[in-house]
């Protein structure tokens, strides 16, 4: 009967030790959980603010996209003609007076759109407005004479 209390009293002790370490195991868990969150939340707050900054950047960039879109340019389609027709200059910026661009022209003839190259003859200012222009270029053309 001894025998059996000893070994008895020993399963007891070994649960309670088991029960005590895992309770340690437990409170560290909950600790190194509690240090991921903080860390969690200051992440979150680093990006808000990374967020914040580029749309703030993006905002400046749209400005000045939205300013360059409504520039135009004044083409002819042939040498020393009278006429003048607008175009928006989109995203086009290496374009300079006398260049040639290719843009697109609706034949009234066949009632298509074709492409064609036309000469540049004026650049507007940042700002000015055409009533006229309402289509954007294609490119810049290799093309350099008629």
């Amino acid at each position: 009967m001894g025998i059996f209390i000893a070994i008895l009293s020993g399963a007891l002790l070994y649960l309670a030790y088991l029960l005590h370490s895992n309770k340690n195991e437990i409170r560290q868990l909950k600790e190194t959980v509690y240090e991921q969150n903080k860390l969690l939340v200051s992440l979150k707050q680093k990006l808000q603010q990374h967020e914040k900054l580029l749309q703030k950047f993006s905002s400046a960039d749209n400005k000045s996209t939205s300013q360059s879109e409504k520039r135009f340019i004044q083409v002819i389609f042939t040498p020393n003609s009278k006429k003048r027709y607008d175009y928006l200059l989109g995203d086009n910026h290496d374009v300079k007076i006398g260049d040639f661009v290719e843009v697109y022209f609706n034949n009234k003839i066949s009632g298509k759109t074709e492409c064609r190259i036309a000469k540049v003859i004026y650049i507007s200012e940042p700002g000015e407005v055409s009533e006229y222009a309402r289509s954007v270029i294609k490119r810049k053309s290799d093309r350099y004479r008629w």
